[in-house]
């Protein structure tokens, strides 16, 4: 967690991990008690020592001795070197509180390893004496810990963790180039701004409520950001097991059509051959729908769960209007092609609210949309317009969704978040679970049983938040 170890190694390094191995430790001991909660938790802390006793290893005896407080891992490079089994491009970094102890455990299996004091108490290890002499040569011209942009990038994650991660941005990016090209990927990354990316860190927490993630992404000259107040909350059901809030998805799809324009050629005239088709415009109609704030959620429902899309255009009307134009022309356009129309359209009315009803060919399901309020309503089910139309207890007064904000620390402005109501979801998939028989396909590998053993997740939120130079992230695992 203090990533010492960054000082031992290049200022190229691609991925660095540090891992607090200090087993005394309040993260150590905040996680045991985090895993003992769960009824499973013992059973696999000791099938995990098992494994390693299995080849004659003892925890007490011969691992812990051979680590010190903080153990590193380093990946000097992103690429198919890391698959070779003999100078893999990797380093190990720790201050083993018994020196032969680590030698006996990296030297004594079927690969040959070997070990080097670097000074400082500090123990190296790698495949080869190769490795570590270009990873000390490295690190003498300049390490890891003497660049500004780790730096940066631990500042951001101050405070003790169980674990800490950074990635070089460059070193990313490259590696993905390089994926791509041998895959013959097509993907421009600098047309996607990736070539701004200067790192990502991410630490792990345990904290009496639960385990937390966090991490940072910085680059130069970001895209702008519009954090915003989650409004549409009031207008999601109290009993809704998924709650995704995001924020002008139209700009997002915009930014889309103009990277698949400079990809595509003729995507222009196609676009326009599409939009003539449909008798709608994308930029003046279809794009100002996804403008604004946006939420969706899922609840439990007979035979499927509900699945409701609320958002809320400038011009709620004209929103409506265009997506009637939109369903009216898929089936023009199917049949002006001779082909069968996607879905059927019909008229209906729910809880006193004018819908429409769209039949899916074929498996497809159902969908209704409306306008309810100053809200389009797109759903599965009748039920999702008929609770917005007269709506009860919302999730802002529900009490579980409360903590898991709380303990989230979820800022009053993101850039979107996701809240999953784990308690009441895994208890309807533990009764679904127990109704179907052991050879049922969807239980066959996580049965009633396994979900019982999960009983002790209540929450999970997700969110991001900052600035265009310094995107943060944050996810929160409630645990009872």
């Amino acid at each position: 967690p203090s990533a010492e170890g960054a000082g031992l190694v290049p200022a190229s390094t691609a991925v660095f991990i540090s891992v607090n191995t200090d087993f005394e430790s309040s993260q150590w001991q905040a996680a045991e008690a985090l895993a003992a909660r769960f009824p499973f938790g013992g059973e696999v802390v000791q099938s995990f020592l098992d494994s390693l006793t299995a080849e004659g290893v003892d925890i007490e005896a011969d691992l812990k001795p051979a680590l010190g407080p903080e153990t590193d891992l380093a990946l000097l490079e992103l690429s198919d070197a890391l698959q070779n089994d003999e100078e893999a491009p990797i380093v190990l970094l720790t201050q083993p509180r018994d020196r032969e102890k680590l030698e006996e455990l990296v030297t004594g299996g079927e690969d040959d390893a070997v070990v080097r004091d670097v000074g400082g108490g500090w123990s190296m290890v790698a495949d080869s004496e190769a490795i570590i002499d270009r990873v000390i040569a490295g690190a003498d011209e300049e390490s890891l810990a003497d660049t500004d942009t780790f730096g940066e990038a631990m500042a951001a994650l101050e405070g003790e963790a169980v674990a800490k991660l950074y990635v070089s941005g460059p070193a990313l990016v490259e590696g993905i180039r390089e994926g791509a090209e041998e895959g013959a990927g097509g993907v421009d990354l600098g047309s996607l701004g990736a070539d701004s990316l200067e790192s990502i860190a991410v630490a792990v927490t345990a904290e009496p409520q639960g385990a937390r993630g966090e991490g940072v992404v910085r680059m130069q000259g970001g895209p702008e950001l519009a954090p915003y107040a989650a409004e549409l909350a009031s207008f999601v059901p109290a009993d809704a097991l998924v709650y995704a809030s995001f924020s002008n998805l139209g700009a997002a799809l915009e930014q889309l059509l103009d990277l698949a324009a400079e990809q595509t050629p003729d995507f222009d005239q196609q676009l326009g051959q599409l939009e003539l088709g449909l008798g709608v415009s994308l930029e003046e109609d279809v794009l100002p729908i996804f403008e604004g704030e946006h939420a969706l959620y899922v609840r439990a429902g007979e035979p499927q769960p509900e699945v409701t899309v609320l958002l809320s255009p400038a011009d709620p009307a004209q929103a409506l209007a265009t997506l009637d134009r939109l369903t009216a022309g898929f089936g023009m356009f199917a049949a002006l092609g001779e082909g069968e129309a996607p879905f059927t359209v019909s008229e209906t009315t729910i809880a006193g609210v004018p819908a429409k009803h769209l039949e899916i060919q074929g498996e497809g399901g159902e969908l209704y949309y409306a306008l309810v309020g100053d809200r389009i309503v797109l759903t599965t089910g009748e039920a999702g317009i008929a609770d917005q139309a007269a709506p009860s207890a919302s999730l802002v007064d529900d009490a579980l969704y409360r903590e898991a904000t709380e303990a989230a620390e979820l800022p009053g402005e993101t850039l979107g978040f996701v809240y999953v109501n784990l308690r009441d979801g895994l208890e309807l998939a533990e009764q679904a679970a127990a109704g179907f028989g052991a050879a049922d396909a969807p239980f066959d590998a996580f049965d009633a049983e396994a979900l019982t053993n999960l009983r002790s997740l209540q929450y999970l939120v997700a969110y991001a938040a900052g600035e265009p130079d310094e995107l943060r992230f944050a996810g929160f695992l409630g645990i009872k």
